[in-house]
């Protein structure tokens, strides 16, 4: 890499490529020493600034940390608002485009697609492999939580199942007994009423 190339600082003004040097020095931090990759970094840094009144990035949530923002499409998106229409938006990427014409916001999107798919090309084969490792390492973890809680949850359930058996069983022994009880009442010798004679 060149002695004086560097990675624009302007990189932390929008959460999408603040995240995108996040994963990369996460990740793949060679990359960041890559002549290429700082070009096309900086490239979609600039083309960022040219729109950074109209379009607004979000930053990811936590839990989707690893799955968005770096595996983004420029693709048709069908609407129905009384006549069904396409028309190509960002996707993959939490963003507001705003203050601007439909036909401007495709202008914005294509732009930044284009100077987005450069920088991705370059860094997709580490990057996305590495990513959905992260991502499923997670989202197992989450699941093993979530099964645990439940399995859990049924033990209780169970546990309460078997209290309310047993009472029931309890007062139905009971009901046994009693009517045992009764049962040898009638087994004695039945005792008659006698008369004096007459």
């Amino acid at each position: 890499m060149s002695a004086n190339l560097v990675l624009s600082k302007s990189y932390k003004t929008f959460p999408w490529t603040k995240h995108i040097h996040l994963l990369l020095k996460e990740l793949s931090p060679h990359l960041l020493e890559q002549e290429p990759v700082i070009n096309a970094f900086n490239a979609l840094i600039t083309c960022l600034l040219k729109y950074r009144e109209q379009f607004q990035t979000l930053k990811p949530s936590p839990s989707s940390k690893y799955e968005i923002c770096i595996n983004v499409k420029y693709i048709d998106v069908m609407y129905s608002t009384g006549y069904i229409y396409t028309q190509k938006e960002l996707r993959g990427l939490p963003h507001r485009i705003r203050g601007v014409t439909q036909d401007q916001q495709q202008v914005i999107s294509s732009d930044i697609y284009q100077h987005y798919s450069v920088l991705y090309e370059l860094i997709k084969r580490d990057i996305v492999p590495a990513m959905e490792r992260k991502a499923h390492a997670i989202n197992m973890e989450k699941y093993i939580k979530y099964i645990c809680k439940r399995i859990t949850q049924y033990d209780e359930q169970i546990k309460k199942v078997k209290e309310r058996c047993e009472k029931d069983i309890q007062i139905i022994q009971n009901h046994i007994v009693d009517l045992s009880a009764r049962m040898k009442e009638f087994e004695k010798p039945c005792v008659v009423t006698t008369f004096p004679p007459e």
